[in-house]
This record gives structure tokens, C-alpha cells and sequence, in this order.
């Protein structure tokens, strides 16, 4: 009985361990990170219009590096070419028409509206 109560009390200590580790692991730093992709808007959108699933596979959660304009900008993110949704922390200064050069984490592709989203934005240039 002695023994079996001590693994017990091991396996309970292991397990608490690997997810005191997995909940308090170090955030991401999108800003440092180096882009896995990088693309013209025109080239990012088509590859959703074709095939949105495995588009999806390959670069949700990626960090992706984006050239395009900006056809809106809303209270906390930027509409890119209609059909990115570009979340940045802080979205004055930057205007509809102009260009812009940006980096964030793709989180999806909603089918209904066509539009690809990206959280964690950093503008690159913007001119």
C-alpha cells in the first residue's frame, strides 16, 4: 500500500509540474520574431480564395509579413486590400489609401466574409 500511495503522489506531482509549465510558458514576441512568410496582399488573398483549408493549415498561428494599402481603419484595427483585418495595439496615424508594410499572427480565415485576420500587428513602414 505504501508504495502505490507514493506513486500516486509522484504521478500527481508530474503531472502538476508539466502544467504549471505548459500555463505559465513565456508569451510569443510577434514583434521580434522573424516572419515565417511574406507576401503582397494580392498574393496572401488569392491563396485563401483557392484553397481556404490548407491555407489554413499552413499559416494560422504563423507570423506573416504583409505589403498592401490600407482600405480602412477602424478603432483598433486596419482593413488591408478589403480582405485583411489587421489588428494593431494602436491604430492612429494611419491612414485609408496609404500603403503599408506589417507583421502579425494570422488567426483565420472567415469564409463568409473572405476576410483573413491577423492579431499582434507591428508596422514594418508605412509612408
Amino acid at each position: 500500500m505504501g508504495r502505490k500511495l507514493l506513486w500516486i503522489v509522484l504521478g500527481i506531482l508530474v503531472v502538476a509540474f508539466v502544467a504549471y509549465k505548459y500555463v505559465y510558458r513565456p508569451h510569443r514576441d510577434i514583434e521580434k520574431e522573424e516572419a515565417s512568410y511574406a507576401f503582397s496582399s494580392e498574393v496572401f488573398i488569392r491563396e485563401f480564395r483557392e484553397d481556404a483549408a490548407m491555407a489554413s493549415e499552413k499559416y494560422v498561428n504563423e507570423v506573416i509579413r504583409i505589403n498592401g494599402n490600407i482600405t480602412a481603419v477602424e478603432k483598433d484595427h486596419v482593413i488591408v486590400d478589403d480582405n485583411i483585418v489587421a489588428r494593431f495595439r494602436e491604430t492612429s496615424g494611419k491612414k485609408a489609401g496609404a500603403p503599408i508594410s506589417f507583421k502579425g499572427r494570422c488567426v483565420g480565415y472567415d469564409e463568409l466574409l473572405e476576410e483573413i485576420r491577423l492579431d499582434e500587428c507591428y508596422i514594418l513602414n508605412q509612408q
